[in-house]
């Protein structure tokens, strides 16, 4: 989702002037991806944990994103990182394309690091650490992109959440698509409160709900 979510919507801000295509592995099965909005298709690719699986499902992946590449003739690729961008990556290097790269955090992850020797951009959210003094590198404003612009009041928040207007609020929250340990944890921690929780996979909500409840939260 950290990836995808920022790639769609660059593509919605440029649809009005440019026609955007996605890439990378598993796309058709991805949940956080909106298939029915953009062409995209699937390209092959592996994590490095098996050399011999990431070699070979690598190689098939330049290969079909080299077939795709020269099929579309994009004037630029944006990368927005992990194994699943490798493949197009790759190829976008083989082909010499114009190559831009998007990191969210502020240690770069390992496909942007190893290609940003060879980018012509990259669109940072934050202050690297280590420092990073690609000269090209440009802070762009931070996500979401596309935003609700009504604001709301605390008090229209809580009827539409159907909170008790006396007692506080907490948001609970993780990364990579939730977080186990706070999904586990939140409901002990958090007696006095009550809670909106972002818990990340659908299988993870029901179990969620049920530790809230046996907490009378």
């Amino acid at each position: 989702g950290g990836h995808l979510l920022p790639a769609q919507q660059l593509a919605c801000l440029l649809k009005n002037s440019a026609d955007v295509s996605f890439a990378g592995y598993l796309l058709s099965q991805n949940p956080f991806f909106q298939k029915q909005n953009f062409f995209f298709q699937d390209v092959d690719s592996a994590k490095l944990q098996s050399p011999l699986s990431f070699l070979y499902r690598s190689a098939k992946g330049i290969l079909q994103s080299i077939r795709l590449i020269q099929k579309l003739q994009p004037d630029a690729i944006v990368g927005f990182g992990s194994y699943h961008s490798f493949p197009v990556l790759a190829a976008a290097f083989l082909l010499r394309k114009k190559i831009i790269l998007f990191e969210a955090n502020c240690v770069l992850g390992k496909v942007n690091r190893l290609f940003l020797p060879c980018a012509h951009g990259l669109a940072l959210q934050f202050p690297l650490q280590p420092a990073c003094r690609f000269k090209n590198s440009q802070y762009v404003t931070y996500l979401p992109w596309i935003r609700d612009q009504r604001s709301y009041t605390k008090e229209e928040a809580r009827r539409f959440y159907g909170f008790d207007a006396s007692l506080p609020v907490c948001l609970v929250f993780g990364g990579s698509q939730g977080a186990s340990f706070l999904n586990e944890a939140a409901s002990s921690l958090l007696p006095r409160f009550q809670v909106s929780h972002c818990a990340g996979r659908e299988e993870s909500v029901s179990s969620v709900r049920r530790l809230y409840e046996s907490q009378q939260i």
